[in-house]
């Protein structure tokens, strides 16, 4: 069976200190919400596993059409993404690969709708790209963050780590996330991710960016096996509805 990791739902706690960050953020990732559901894109997909000198023993690469779509269910905000391959992957021994989803949103954490489940810590600007850092992490008993699929049942995750924001408008560049500590009931001792996100333009409004998933790096291992995943989205479109239609006068009997 493939393991597999699906990020499902994700949340924060609101901090007094950086406030006004937080908000903008907050206000920001709701409108990713409705940006990221109105396009599609292109994601390949590069599916690793790595041998105990680092080399990789097994790759797989895949292209998809993605598209995501939200829905608010309970409560919690949910995340139900479509992939369509496109041409033939490449042959590889899937049972030994992982299976990884849900990343590219990984945003969520800092949607309104879950600004109870993290504490957040300002960490001052980054000296190279002068984006406001700001670490999470997540509250031992609140709602679970994401889950781990694995054998048709869900584990909850605990995320810690950074987030790289642009204070003027709250912009979130990047994310840089771990687990806690290791998930020994699952054999999980290391889940790492780094996710960036860009602003993409579009033909239709020129002078209009929206920022969406750029790339998604996911490390994984066990005792025994490593595994390394990397998502890379391109070719974002807007979808097109045409509503033209042509009409013929009846014809005379």
């Amino acid at each position: 069976m493939i393991r597999s990791i699906s990020i499902l739902v994700i949340a924060f706690e609101l901090h007094a200190a950086d406030v006004a960050l937080l908000r903008k953020a907050g206000a920001r990732v709701e409108a990713f919400q409705d940006q990221f559901q109105a396009v599609t894109c292109t994601e390949r997909l590069v599916q690793t596993k790595l041998g105990e000198n680092g080399k990789a023993i097994i790759r797989k690469e895949s292209a998809f059409d993605y598209l995501v779509v939200f829905q608010v269910k309970d409560g919690d905000l949910a995340v139900d993404e479509s992939r369509v391959l496109r041409g033939k992957p490449e042959k590889a021994g899937d049972q030994a690969l992982l299976a990884t989803s849900g990343f590219s949103t990984l945003l969520l954490i800092f949607h309104p709708l879950y600004r109870d489940d993290f504490r957040f810590i300002p960490q001052g600007p980054d000296p190279l790209t002068k984006l406001e850092r700001v670490r999470f992490e997540h509250i031992h008993g609140k709602r679970s963050p994401s889950v781990l699929e694995l054998r048709g049942r869900n584990y909850p995750i605990d995320w810690q780590g950074t987030a790289w924001i642009d204070e003027a408008s709250g912009n979130i560049a990047r994310i840089d996330a771990g687990i806690e500590s290791p998930m020994d009931d699952v054999g999980l001792k290391k889940l790492e991710t780094d996710v960036r996100y860009a602003p993409v333009h579009f033909a239709s409004a020129p002078d209009f960016s929206s920022w969406l998933p750029q790339t998604a790096i996911i490390e994984a291992g066990t005792v025994h096996q490593h595994w390394r995943n990397e998502h890379q989205f391109t070719q974002y479109r807007q979808f097109a509805v045409d509503t033209s239609s042509e009409t013929e006068a009846p014809k005379q009997q």
